[in-house]
């Protein structure tokens, strides 16, 4: 049986009680992918239509143990729900998530994504960062990795490669389930592009992430499965980088696109 992640509605159908597990820690705060998909829970929740797009800030640490998660609608147009979602712990705001669900509409363009192509998972080696080298949560998942920019390598500022649940990550909502919610707890899995680039550790964290959803991503597919990814680094000037992301199914489907800016704090040798 998969880790169940469960968010609990109150006497507000605006508020819901979450309990953040333990074992997913990324630093001095739990790992920026689970809460992500605790706000894609919040804001999915008796909303009809495709979510489409997440904007998400990283205000504060979230912590393991119980937070408060609320929504707001912003608007309810006749094809788009704008919505806003936060976890608040310890009479703070930790995150911030800003969604935009729409209904499918007819129109006279169908441009679909390029598909994500890279060497089969079978073919590479599984990457163990090693217990102590990686963040806590890394050990929920499994990673192929792709190419010659590893970690630490000095290589170019990329990561490319797969990645699965090493168990069903089962995201429960009081309507049903979300995969764009199991989506945001995938995609962030990934060590930052950024530091493939560097030849000794730094710290960082995320401080804005935007993700837009392909009809694909609707598709139901266990977090078991091998998930593509491949992201670059655009820039890293002044201590912030900004990096984008592809992000597939088994079959190289894009079911979404990822936007992160990053804070990095390496220093420069003297």
């Amino acid at each position: 049986m998969g880790v169940i992640f469960q968010i609990n509605p109150t006497e507000s159908p605006e508020r819901f009680e979450i309990s953040v597990p333990e074992t997913w820690g990324q630093g001095r705060a739990v790992y920026g992918g689970l809460a992500g998909a605790y706000l894609m829970m919040g804001a999915t929740a008796g909303v009809s239509g495709s979510a489409r797009s997440a904007t998400i800030s990283f205000v504060g640490p979230l912590e393991s143990g119980p937070a408060t998660l609320k929504r707001r609608v912003l608007r309810e147009g006749s094809s788009m729900t704008h919505l806003q979602t936060e976890i608040e712990q310890n009479g703070e705001v930790k995150t911030i998530g800003l969604f935009a669900f729409g209904e499918a509409r007819k129109t006279g363009l169908d441009i679909v994504s390029e598909p994500l192509v890279l060497p089969a998972p079978d073919t590479l080696h599984t990457i163990d960062f090693g217990q102590g080298l990686a963040p806590e949560f890394t050990s929920h998942f499994e990673y192929k990795w792709s190419g010659d920019a590893f970690p630490l390598s000095g290589a170019a500022a990329r990561a490319q490669g797969w990645v699965r649940s090493k168990s069903e990550l089962e995201f429960l909502s009081p309507e049903a389930h979300s995969m764009p919610a199991s989506i945001l707890a995938l995609i962030d899995a990934w060590p930052p592009a950024i530091w493939s680039a560097l030849t000794f550790p730094a710290r960082g964290s995320t401080a804005t992430w935007s993700v837009a959803f392909t009809p694909d991503a609707h598709t139901t597919i266990a977090s078991t499965e091998w998930f593509s990814y491949d992201a670059k680094t655009t820039f890293s000037q002044e201590g912030y980088a900004d990096t984008e992301a592809t992000f597939g199914d088994g079959q190289g489907r894009i079911l979404a696109k990822s936007r992160q800016v990053f804070s990095e704090f390496s220093k420069a040798s003297a």
